[in-house]
């Protein structure tokens, strides 16, 4: 949803995507999504401070008119998620683009998934 957010308030705060849109392959099906997604954002009310609903459950939770939108394809385009093998793949096409560095975000409780990370990483 955070990519979703961004695009629709890039004209006044520029955007993530470019860089994002060249090192994931976006196309046409993403440029489709946007459009649905922003017939969503104009709905809200008022105009000139819809970005207050946009942030509403920010980062938190997926808002039931942002359901539709929460679909795997795109979490998996969005999102650095998978299996060792796709991960091992995706790391290895970043690598490729020309990032040297990747940060990984261990929550707590779950602090095994470093070693997780790490035999993705030794893949690469």
């Amino acid at each position: 949803m955070m990519m979703l957010h961004n695009a629709m308030e890039e004209q006044n705060y520029g955007s993530l995507l470019g860089e994002f849109a060249s090192a994931s392959g976006a196309n046409s099906a993403w440029d489709q999504i946007l459009r649905e997604y922003r017939t969503v954002y104009q709905s809200y009310a008022p105009a000139d401070a819809r970005y207050l609903t946009l942030h509403k459950g920010h980062l938190m939770f997926v808002r039931p008119d942002e359901d539709s939108f929460a679909t795997g394809d795109l979490i998996r385009a969005m999102t650095v998620s998978g299996t060792a093998p796709e991960l091992r793949d995706r790391m290895r096409r970043l690598k490729e683009a020309g990032y040297d560095e990747v940060v990984v975000q261990i929550t707590p409780g779950c602090e095994t998934m470093i070693e997780d990370w790490a035999r993705v990483f030794e893949m690469v």
